[in-house]
């Protein structure tokens, strides 16, 4: 569904609608496989509360991904880094 978000309008209905619906139940919408900027400005536009997926972060080496999440634990992401899932 998300990734035709932008350019189909029975695909940004059923996101917009199952946002809504998490919404309404008092849930946190968590959009998964958001590959592009465009994505991710549709649904912040919908009010999606996270999103996940390679616009913020491609797998790696199991190194990088250890280094990554050390450095969260301790509250140091520096600024613009990406990560594997951010507030949208």
């Amino acid at each position: 569904m998300i990734e035709r978000i932008e350019t189909d309008a029975g695909d940004w209905a059923i996101v917009s609608s199952s946002i809504m619906l998490a919404h309404t139940l008092k849930l946190e919408a968590v959009a998964e496989g958001v590959e592009s900027a465009g994505q991710a400005r549709e649904l912040r536009t919908l009010r999606c509360d996270t999103g996940q997926g390679y616009y913020w972060w491609k797998p790696g080496p199991a190194e990088t991904i250890a280094a990554l999440l050390t450095s969260q634990d301790k509250g140091s992401r520096s600024p613009g880094q990406p990560a594997g899932s951010d507030k949208i």
